[in-house]
């Protein structure tokens, strides 16, 4: 198995961590526009859609919480991967049946994502992520200097992340500028 240095860690759990804080945030602020949202995708029955709404938030809450509690990251980690394997999951699903016109859910109203391969790639970049947070440390003791490290790590991450998620919400407005664009 894999070992990690425990700055690298660090910077991926808290990356990974900030990231549910901020879509979690969205969907607790509105929880029935995040059921709207959960609903769009027509993989629920309506009997469980409140049920499997509030799982969902549920596993949010316990990933990050267990990414940022000392002793369970690695549980934190796998549990990302597993709730963002399922949102890529449920996004391919809709894909597939040709729904692009549906929002992802995953930033509340105020960037509306329609559905697109991009989101689901971007969703497997952060599966990656989270596999390798989920790896064991070398077990090296941390430094004073690795505390600037870690947060230079996080706010570059979480830099990379917000322009990747701006460019796939732009992406239909860049096509109409630059038809050759794709």
């Amino acid at each position: 198995m894999t070992q990690i240095d425990p700055v690298i860690l660090l910077v991926l759990r808290l990356t990974l961590a900030f990231i549910f804080v901020t879509a979690l945030a969205h969907k607790l602020k509105d929880p029935r526009a995040f059921s709207a949202a959960v609903a769009e995708y027509q993989l629920l029955p309506s009997v469980l859609l409140i049920p499997g709404t509030a799982a969902l938030l549920l596993l949010e809450v316990l990933v990050v919480l267990a990414l940022v509690l000392p002793g369970l990251g690695r549980f934190g980690a796998w549990g990302a991967v597993a709730s963002l394997t399922l949102y890529a999951g449920a996004m391919s699903v809709n894909l597939a049946r040709g729904r692009r016109d549906i929002d992802c859910g995953c930033s509340g109203p105020a960037l509306r994502q329609q559905l697109s391969e991009w989101l689901v790639l971007r969703n497997a970049t952060l599966v990656a992520l989270a596999v390798l947070a989920a790896q064991p440390t070398t077990g090296r003791a941390l430094s004073s200097w690795d505390a600037s490290t870690v947060a230079f790590g996080v706010v570059a991450l979480l830099l990379l992340y917000s322009t990747a998620n701006h460019l796939i919400v732009n992406q239909p407005k860049l096509k109409a500028l630059f038809p050759s664009y794709d």
